[in-house]
């Protein structure tokens, strides 16, 4: 019985779960990124390219998630915990280049 545990947690799954872990964080770091492109692009009124950021964003975000599910519960959630761990660090950095806290600047204050 305690063997038949032990093969059920082995290398390989552990390995794909840190790997999963870090291409959440890349993926959320992109992700989150190009959320400020994003907004900023809006701001500037550049529809066209901001909405060209925003299927690019998702397309993305979903055939990254699309693939790591098929590697399993295990992999597809450290992904996500790596994306929430990269929303973290992109909204303090932002927060930071801002000057303020809970939310971005926007219009005139971006080209400053």
């Amino acid at each position: 019985m305690i063997s038949a545990q032990f093969d059920m947690v082995s290398w390989p799954w552990f390995i794909a779960v840190y790997a999963a872990l870090i291409a959440g964080i890349a993926l959320g770091l992109l992700h989150f990124s190009a959320l400020w492109w994003n907004c900023r692009a809006f701001a500037q009124g550049r529809i066209g390219f901001a909405l060209l950021v925003q299927l690019a964003r998702f397309a993305i975000l979903i055939l990254a998630f699309v693939g790591l599910a098929k590697l399993g519960a295990g992999p597809l959630l450290a992904a996500a915990l790596g994306l929430l761990l990269a929303r973290g660090v992109v909204r303090r950095r932002v927060e930071r280049q801002s000057g303020r806290t809970g939310h971005a600047p926007v219009g005139r204050e971006i080209a400053s």
